[in-house]
């Protein structure tokens, strides 16, 4: 049995809160989603992400990985503490006819999923938002099968940045 950090979105104060994020997501998605998205067609080549795999995206907001996966052909659930975030994927997907597409309201602490079930877990400028990185980190790993492959796109000084690829990754509590 795989125990859980128990800390949740109410417990950061100092981060913005989901309400926060739901007032902001129609002007995300039409304005910034848009220039995201050929970091995600990148990102899902460099973990060779292929028809039939299961790919999971936390803290997706508007679909800047789901919605490229689909189209790659993967079974995409796609989660963020966002309902209104959730709602603009779910749209989208739909608008697109991407039937291979689930997504859920989640916090990215506390995933609600049994673990080793996705070939790829993945975050696209997402987690690293959260108050509590590590505990993101370790669900997305908790939730990936071994062999598998977590995929992280963040931003930051290019000086400050590396390239890290590894397969299996198990990292400890």
């Amino acid at each position: 049995m795989t125990t859980h950090d128990a800390t949740t979105v109410a417990d950061h104060t100092d981060f913005a809160p989901m309400e926060a994020w739901d007032a902001i997501a129609a002007g995300y998605d039409e304005f910034v989603a848009p220039g995201e998205a050929s970091f995600a067609t990148e990102a899902l080549g460099r973990v060779a992400l292929r028809p039939g795999r299961r790919f999971l995206d936390v803290a997706a907001g508007p679909g800047g990985l789901s919605l490229p996966a689909a189209r790659l052909g993967a079974d995409v659930l796609a989660t963020d503490w966002s309902p209104a975030m959730v709602e603009r994927l779910q749209v989208r997907a739909s608008d697109e006819g991407l039937g291979r597409v689930e997504a859920r309201v989640m916090d990215a602490h506390v995933l609600d999923l049994a673990g080793d079930q996705f070939d790829v877990t993945g975050s696209e400028f997402g987690v690293m938002l959260v108050p509590h990185q590590p505990a993101a980190l370790r669900e997305m790993v908790r939730v990936t099968r071994p062999g598998g492959r977590v995929l992280l796109v963040t931003y930051g000084p290019p000086a400050k940045s590396r390239r890290c690829s590894t397969s299996s990754p198990r990292w400890p509590s």
